[in-house]
């Protein structure tokens, strides 16, 4: 008796851990910076891990000191490589010197700043208690660390939050509304924003139900919302379900389509919705009355993926010695695959390559044979073998899942790899392909 029972509580227990797992699997950040280790030039009170802590506390910011004769930076390293499409810089509530900002990326764990391609600039002042937000200029681009340099000899680098993501933000300068007799919030913004925890956050009236809603403007796959809470009132975003619909009027909607929900707010709060939640407009709705039945949001980030979006391709050759990043186009010079993208590989002289195809809601493309690899060598043409896939929408940060391919030439050296994808079996509205050869 006494084994069973120990045998029920083993049960019981990983049951609860298990759960566990599912709802931090929702809950989990899409920030790749959340947490991540940091280093700096100097630091004058506060240390630059605060810039990753997700507080968006603009009285209490990463800052450094003041050198003219050094360019001030931080640094902030992943614990592997990712793919940096865009960075949100926010700035403290006293530095009027948040200028000429280099934004650079590395493959490496490295200081050397020689080492570093530029991602982008900010080249105008980034007001007090705002944010900026840069995309990398050639697309996202492969990196294990990215450092903001301060170019400009005067003042302090502050940064109270820095975030980067790899997937798409789908909000910026959208439409947005909320329910009667409530104040426009103006929670996202291309370029600069008010994204500090601070009275300037936007809100609604006292009225149930409260919502808020934006007009994505096309049929989008919702994949993460992110929400910045105002600093002493997070439970303003307690018990509030995101929805998600393609119909132009105020919800609730009726089917409701769930992404999730928000019973405990934070003051960084991200929520990943189901698989395949599609929809053109994206709501916050209270669905609980509270004493108070506000609604306060200081920044909304919903990534996701367009029905206008077009295939993008972005390559990166790893080999023993060096990993490096392509940009490619398409490519007519096979006939069977002239819609394929190609990259070359013959200098590698290689016979045998791991490719490795990731992208968000990826699996079921892969199975069904929506995304292929070709290798192709100097007569022949070869189909590449689907070795294994991992799902990455709960667990990785990016939501990204990995299929791997093993390609063979024979009998002579691989000249190119080939991606070909067939939209009409594509299982996802994803249109962004990251490819990593292995030679």
């Amino acid at each position: 008796m006494l084994k069973k029972d120990k045998t029920l509580s083993w049960i019981i227990y990983c049951i609860k851990i298990a759960s566990i797992l599912c709802i931090n699997g929702d809950n989990k950040h899409v920030n790749i910076a959340m947490e991540q280790t940091t280093h700096a030039s100097s630091a004058n009170g506060t240390e630059s891990n605060t810039a990753v802590n997700g507080n968006f506390d603009v009285d209490n910011c990463f800052k450094s000191n003041t050198d003219a004769a050094v360019n001030e930076w931080l640094l902030v390293s992943f614990s592997k490589k990712y793919f940096i499409r865009s960075i949100r810089i926010l700035n403290s509530d006293n530095n009027f010197s948040m200028r000429h900002l280099a934004l650079l990326t590395t493959v490496f764990d490295s200081l050397d700043f020689d080492q570093y391609t530029l991602c982008g600039f900010v080249e105008i002042l980034i007001p007090i208690k705002q944010s900026a937000t840069i995309d990398c200029l050639k697309g996202p681009q492969y990196a294990k660390s990215v450092a903001v340099e301060k170019r400009l000899h005067y003042g302090s680098l502050s940064i109270c939050e820095i975030e980067i993501w790899t997937m798409r933000d789908l909000d910026r300068n959208k439409v947005d509304f909320t329910g009667k007799a409530g104040y426009r919030l103006i929670a996202i913004n291309d370029g600069q924003s008010s994204s500090g925890r601070t009275v300037n956050c936007g809100e609604t009236r006292k009225v149930f139900p409260s919502w808020w809603m934006i007009n994505l403007e096309s049929e989008s796959e919702i994949y993460a919302v992110s929400i910045v809470s105002r600093a002493n009132f997070v439970a303003r975003l307690n018990f509030v379900k995101i929805l998600v619909s393609s119909n132009n009027t105020d919800p609730p909607w009726i089917p409701e389509k769930l992404c999730n929900k928000i019973e405990t707010a934070s003051s960084y709060i991200t929520r990943r919705c189901k698989k395949s939640t599609i929809g053109q407009y994206v709501a916050l709705y209270k669905y609980v009355e509270l004493a108070s039945n506000i609604l306060s949001i200081c920044e909304v980030e919903v990534f996701g993926s367009s029905s206008q979006d077009t295939i993008s391709v972005y390559w990166v050759i790893n080999t023993v010695n060096s990993t490096s990043q392509h940009y490619t186009t398409h490519d007519n010079r096979i006939c069977s695959l002239k819609t394929s993208h190609t990259i070359g590989i013959a200098k590698f002289k290689t016979k045998s390559i791991i490719v490795e195809l990731k992208g968000v809601s990826l699996l079921e493309s892969c199975f069904n044979e929506a995304a292929k690899t070709y290798t192709s060598s100097q007569n022949n043409v070869e189909e590449c073998r689907l070795l294994n896939t991992t799902d990455g929408y709960y667990s990785e940060i990016d939501m990204m899942d990995s299929c791997v391919f093993q390609c063979y030439c024979q009998p002579n050296i691989c000249f190119h790899i080939h991606l070909i994808t067939f939209q009409s079996k594509l299982q996802s509205l994803n249109r962004d392909f990251f490819v990593i050869v292995n030679v």
